[in-house]
């Protein structure tokens, strides 16, 4: 429904399953305009999610991993609220700015865990977990077309930072617990000289748990790692064709992002791309 300004929706669900029963899943949205023209946007959400134990949860029993036939379904309720703005008019960029906060409080949220010193991780409901943090966006685009002259195509800058009530001191969470606990993103986009345009991505991560390490047995923690990435393209063709340079990984970081498997050093790709009309 929208009155004037305000704009809100509900919705109230049940969710029936034969083995786990039936579940109530409610939702509701606001969002206020106020400044009447879209610059500016207040906004709320409430809901509440369901999700059932899989047949891998409930029954695998292969290499090290055994499900639980005990395991029940977990819900959260999502509360979150924000704003989204839109700076700049008039001039030759445009910035728009979104700041969110949002609470999770999670009831028996499945998860597989290894204890430490064990072989095997088990699947097992995590009692009640609440998750808080924030995600601020802001994104940087030309009001008028540039031509090929050099300039910013676009700019963007993330940051989300999350924390949780509950560690995995003493076993290895590898899913619930070991959300990322700092993402910070930049990137931007170039038009070059010769028709050519560089795209650069830069990524701070910081993950919160550990894993356990396959040289000692004992959970470590995970170790926070900055990535950058290259592309660099042009067209050809009227745009129907393309071709592109890209790098990821440019300073050959080596680094542990979730469980023990070390991840993969500098990558380089050469591609080309055809697009028919």
């Amino acid at each position: 429904a929208e009155v004037g300004r305000f704009a809100l929706s509900a919705t109230a669900a049940w969710n029936l399953n034969s083995m786990f029963g039936p579940r109530f899943v409610p939702g509701a949205e606001f969002a206020l305009d106020m400044a009447g023209d879209g610059s500016s946007i207040l906004f709320a959400s409430a809901n509440r999610s369901v999700r059932h134990p899989s047949y891998t949860d409930l029954y695998y029993r292969v290499g090290g991993a055994q499900g639980s036939r005990d395991l029940q379904s977990e819900w959260a309720d999502h509360l979150e609220a924000g704003v989204r703005l839109r700076l700049g008019n008039g001039g030759d960029y445009a910035v728009q700015l979104e700041q969110a906060l949002y609470h999770r409080q999670g009831h028996d949220l499945i998860d597989w865990a290894r204890p430490n010193g064990s072989d095997t991780t088990f699947a097992i409901n995590l009692r009640e977990v609440t998750f808080t943090g924030l995600e601020t966006v802001v994104n940087v685009t030309p009001t008028q077309p540039r031509g090929s002259d050099l300039h910013v195509r676009y700019a963007r800058l993330g940051f989300t930072t999350m924390e949780a009530s509950e560690t995995s001191a003493g076993f290895e969470s590898n899913y619930v617990l070991d959300g990322l606990k700092t993402k910070i993103d930049a990137s931007v986009g170039l038009t070059l000289t010769g028709g050519f345009l560089l795209d650069a991505r830069w990524s701070h991560q910081d993950r919160l748990g550990g894993y356990v390490s396959g040289e000692t047995g004992q959970e470590v923690e995970y170790d926070p790692f900055t990535l950058v990435s290259l592309t660099l393209s042009r067209h050809f063709a009227n745009d129907a064709f393309r071709a592109y340079l890209r790098v990821d990984n440019v300073w050959d970081l080596e680094y542990v992002d979730l469980g023990n498997v070390a991840q993969p050093g500098r990558w380089l790709r050469l591609g080309f791309a055809y697009q028919m009309k």
